[in-house]
């Protein structure tokens, strides 16, 4: 049974060399259109070094926790003003704040360097697992084919393409999730890899905490097929998360947790599902159905080993016997698990995020199930998918990759570079010119004017939501004319800032800082008087 091979059910096809034509075009035009998605975002990587500002709402605020964790300053008690939260452990922090410290990069370029290599990494992770999970099924050369487009295909989904080029934590925890699974593999014939593994899956717990389901899938698995690896493997993963856990504690006052996961909260937003969950879904269809076809071809494989095993024991040495067989259990587990995990989009804040490292377990299943196309292009024996849903959305794979350009953002040329800092450096000026703290939308501007971002608003709502945090108290500094001004985006009381701003300081805001002037798509809030001294002689 071992060295059966399963893929896509399949039917011998007449008229072979026709028919051979005209699946080798489709692939053609398939791999032609990955290229331009590739070249797209390539542009994309391209406008981000060059661009200053935030591309998203979140990069400045991780550039500050970056600056403080760098400083030994993070993670610290929760005040009125200044008042930051670190939402993530800090190894994506230092990791892009030391490699502009050795490289004398500017720190956003290093930290948006991070994110694009990491997302480039995964890629190559991606081809890679794909191509042990076709196994001997199939040619060498159809194997680095099928990982070659499964890669090219993680890089063109939506959220990857959106989030790739941005200072955000997420893609080099995505990364250490992906690399985890491969050394997984590695360690079912050199079970040294599993320290490696282990070592990854940790690390990608210290970028984001909730990278859980890597592991989560990986040692479930192994604990039904290789106990002992999975015991060992476990085992290192706690010393080495204790480890680093009780480190972070001691070096913060006993505050890093409470950061973590104290502070890390967020109100329901059920909209957000049919706002960003399920347009996605839906434009995304065409690989999302092949992932489904590749993943039953890969669990066909897995049925084949186990068939007539009888007792559990048996079926379960028998895959334990077969690496790709497990390897096929760990990625049906992952896929399964953040499948399940797309529910957390249903809070304010999530964003195409929380489905990048879901579409690597897509993409995956979705090379495996373009091999038999593959194969018959490369002269393999002629035959093709007995079903006609799996013909259908081979066919409809172009249209999706066509469409999928309409989805992204109309993200700027490099060419309008000059015109978006025409607009937003006389906000940047104006901040380095006051003499009192300014709270901006944009919390780039203040660390490019050589000021720091002391109140972020997002989270402040969010706790200020859950009795957290103290609005009313932040109310009182903003009626007392504490600050400089505001850098709102778009217009106070509408649109984002609902989100971003509770309502008693949207009417502190409208109260005290009656004076309003747009800036491009900001509109500045002015103080009506000077500031009160002994209000804000807490705010510097």
């Amino acid at each position: 049974m071992n060295g059966q091979v399963a893929s896509v059910p399949t039917h011998r096809l007449r008229g072979s060399l026709p028919k051979r034509r005209l699946v080798t075009a489709g692939l053609a035009v398939i791999f032609l259109l990955l290229l331009c998605h590739l070249l797209s975002l390539l542009s994309y990587i391209g406008f981000a070094l060059n661009y200053p500002f935030q591309l998203d709402y979140g990069e400045g605020i991780v550039w500050q926790q970056a600056r403080n964790i760098w400083a030994g300053e993070g993670y610290g008690p929760l005040q009125i003003f200044p008042a930051i939260v670190y939402h993530y452990p800090p190894v994506y922090h230092l990791t892009f704040e030391g490699l502009a410290a050795l490289t004398g990069l500017d720190e956003m370029i290093a930290g948006r360097l991070v994110s694009i290599a990491s997302s480039a990494l995964t890629a190559v992770v991606v081809g890679m697992l794909t191509s042990a999970t076709i196994g001997n099924a199939e040619t060498v050369r159809t194997r680095i084919l099928c990982g070659a487009f499964a890669g090219l295909l993680f890089l063109s989904c939506v959220p990857v393409r959106m989030w790739t080029p941005l200072m955000r934590v997420d893609m080099l925890s995505v990364l250490f999730g992906a690399a985890g699974l491969w050394f997984v593999l590695r360690a079912l014939s050199r079970p040294h890899y599993i320290y490696v593994a282990s070592a990854m899956f940790v690390l990608g717990l210290f970028v984001k905490q909730i990278s859980v389901a890597p592991p989560a899938a990986a040692f479930l698995v192994l604990l039904f097929t290789h106990r002992l690896l999975a015991v060992r493997g476990l085992a290192a993963a706690l010393v080495m998360g204790l480890s680093g856990l009780a480190v972070e504690q001691w070096l913060n006052g006993s505050e890093f947790l409470r950061h973590i996961v104290g502070y890390n909260v967020n109100r329901f937003a059920l909209n957000l599902l049919w706002e960003i969950l399920l347009p996605q879904l839906a434009i995304h269809v065409a690989a999302i159905g092949l992932a489904v076809v590749g993943g039953m071809a890969a669990w066909s494989h897995v049925r084949h080993i186990i068939h007539d095993a009888g007792a559990m024991a048996v079926a379960r040495r028998r895959v334990a016997d077969d690496p790709r067989a497990t390897l096929t259990l760990i990625l049906i587990a992952f896929l399964g698990l953040k499948t399940v995990l797309l529910a957390a989009m249903a809070k304010s804040g999530a964003n195409y995020n929380y489905m990048v490292d879901w579409f690597s377990g897509i993409a995956i299943f979705a090379g495996v199930a373009i091999a038999p196309y593959v194969a018959i292009a490369l002269g393999g024996a002629m035959s093709t998918p007995r079903s006609l849903l799996v013909k259908l959305l081979f066919l409809a794979l172009p249209g999706q990759l066509i469409a999928m350009f309409a989805l992204y953002d109309g993200q700027p040329a490099t060419a309008s570079i000059g015109e978006r800092l025409r607009q937003k450096q006389p906000i940047v000026d104006m901040i380095a010119a006051s003499d009192r703290p300014v709270i901006s939308d944009d919390m780039t501007f203040p660390i490019r004017a050589g000021r720091k971002v002391q109140w972020e608003s997002a989270i402040t709502a969010e706790l200020g939501a859950k009795g957290v945090y103290d609005q009313d108290g932040f109310a009182r500094l903003v009626r007392a004319h504490c600050f400089g001004f505001f850098a709102i985006d778009g217009i106070l009381g509408q649109g984002v800032s609902l989100s971003r701003y509770q309502p008693v300081v949207i009417a502190a805001i409208r109260d005290a800082y009656p004076h309003t002037r747009d800036v491009g798509k900001y509109t500045l809030h002015f103080p009506a008087a000077p500031a009160d001294p002994a209000l804000c002689a807490s705010v510097r």
